[in-house]
C-alpha cells in the first residue's frame, strides 16, 4: 500500500476507533461499568469519555500494528476506515 494511502486510512481508522470507545452504543456497557466503578470526576472516567485522550492510544495501536504486521494493519485499518466513511455518509444522508 502506498504510504500516503496507508497514512490516510490509519488516520480515519483512528477516528473510528476513538468514536467506538467514546460514543458508540456497542461499548455503552463498558463505559457504564467504568463510570460505575470510578467516580465521574476521576481521571479514568474522564479518559474514557475524552476523544482527545482516547485518540492518542487508538493511534498508537493502529500505528504499532502497521509496524508489526503491515498486512494485518491494512485489513484492520481498511475495515475501520470503511466503517467510518459509511457512518459519516449515512448520518449525512448520502
Amino acid at each position: 500500500m502506498h504510504k500516503a494511502v496507508a497514512l490516510a486510512t490509519d488516520i480515519i481508522a483512528t477516528y473510528r476507533l476513538t468514536k467506538l470507545v467514546t460514543d458508540d452504543k456497542v461499548l455503552e456497557d463498558f463505559r457504564s461499568y467504568i463510570y460505575w466503578k470510578f467516580p465521574r470526576e476521576s481521571k479514568i472516567s474522564y479518559f474514557i469519555g475524552c476523544p482527545w485522550c482516547i485518540s492518542i492510544w487508538a493511534a498508537a495501536v493502529i500505528f504499532a500494528l502497521r509496524r508489526i504486521d503491515p498486512e494485518i494493519a491494512n485489513i484492520v485499518s481498511g475495515i475501520l476506515t470503511a466503517s467510518a466513511l459509511t457512518g459519516v455518509a449515512y448520518t449525512r444522508g448520502l
